[in-house]
């Protein structure tokens, strides 16, 4: 589906809309006819520089998996991996080691009200570190998808440079 004809159809649907608001006032049908005119115009303005704002991003996004995939450091592709695997490590220390210290160290206290200190005390992950790991690793699942199905986005003659295309409304 090419971005014209949704952001068209979105148009006409708002528009429709205006007019059916402008109808109840008390106008004449040529004023009615020159604000539907002016709103049309104004949304059909706003909706071409949001659908150009979308091809922008859509391009550049584009660009940095280019030139990901095109860079010759080897580092640059297991930047991904390493944040990965970081985030894996913190989450085994801070969800399997954290507790399992605790259920250690309660062994030899005998309060039971220590005891609950102890297992209420574990820290929890933020949701923040939760959506910052997982669109690093979405991103980096993404890209070895790329590579591992040996699409080379460099020649212009492969799947991906054809769904970009025609993402951007291209031919």
């Amino acid at each position: 589906m090419d971005l014209s004809s949704f952001f068209t159809g979105g148009v006409s649907d708002i528009v429709k809309g205006i007019g059916n608001i402008i109808s109840q006032f008390h106008l004449s049908p040529d004023e009615q006819a020159k604000i539907t005119l002016q709103a049309q115009q104004l949304v059909e303005k706003k909706f071409e520089e949001l659908q150009n704002t979308i091809r922008t991003t859509i391009a550049e996004r584009a660009d940095i998996i280019k030139a990901e995939l095109a860079s010759g450091d080897n580092y640059t592709r297991r930047a991904r991996p390493t944040i990965a695997y970081a985030g894996l490590l913190y989450i085994g220390i801070n969800q399997v080691l954290f507790p399992i210290a605790a259920r250690i160290m309660s062994l030899f206290v005998n309060d039971p009200n220590k005891i609950k200190m102890l297992t209420a005390a574990l820290p929890a992950l933020p949701t923040s570190f939760w959506t910052a790991w997982a669109g690093v690793v979405g991103s980096w699942v993404i890209g070895r998808t790329f590579e591992k199905t040996k699409v080379n986005i460099k020649t212009g003659n492969d799947t991906a440079d054809k769904l970009i295309k025609t993402v951007l409304g291209q031919k």
